[in-house]
């Protein structure tokens, strides 16, 4: 793991200082990031540079994103606002993602929920699956796969929710 200080090359397409990543989520949130579109994926991540990292790639693919620096920030977006997708770390402070995937999926069990580690086992891989995760990164990851997990995640959700509309015009048509 780099140093304080150190200016970090993630596999996304961007490199930048951890004092260029805090001062650009300051300014997120400065902007009010309390006011999220309806169609969004949020991203629970400890570390700085690569929460940045990550929101900009998913922002140049399309996705509105919005981030959280840990578990119970994450918590308090999903109960404010609706998400169609969300990607955690494992390992963060207050709130780890298992934590986080069991809550997330408690106020909405159709939610995709992918989680991401450095620290990856094949225990913990299980357990995130058990307790409903859609998938599992292992970092580093390259761009390419985590664009075609968010996109699976977005495309499965968006069925779920098609499906469970054409239940609902099906019962009114019917009762």
């Amino acid at each position: 793991l780099p140093g304080a200080g150190t200016a970090i090359t993630c596999l996304w397409p961007c490199t930048v200082a951890p004092e260029e990543a805090e001062r650009i989520d300051a300014a997120q949130e400065k902007a009010g990031t309390g006011s999220c579109p309806s169609l969004a994926v949020l991203v629970a991540e400890d570390d700085s540079v690569s929460r940045l990292a990550m929101r900009l790639f998913l922002e140049r693919l399309g996705h509105t994103t919005v981030c959280a620096a840990n578990g119970r920030d994450a918590l308090e977006a999903l109960r404010l606002h609706r998400f169609y997708c969300l990607i955690t770390d494992v390992l963060m402070p207050e709130m780890d993602g298992m934590e986080l995937l069991q809550e997330a999926k408690r106020l909405d069990p159709n939610l995709p929920v992918v989680m991401m580690t450095a620290f990856a086992t094949i225990e913990t891989a299980v357990e995130a699956m058990k307790r409903g995760a859609f998938d599992y990164l292992m970092k580093p990851f390259k761009a390419e796969e985590i664009d075609l997990v968010v996109n699976r995640a977005l495309a499965h959700h968006r069925l779920i929710t098609e499906n469970e509309y054409l239940k609902e015009e099906l019962d009114k048509q019917f009762k």
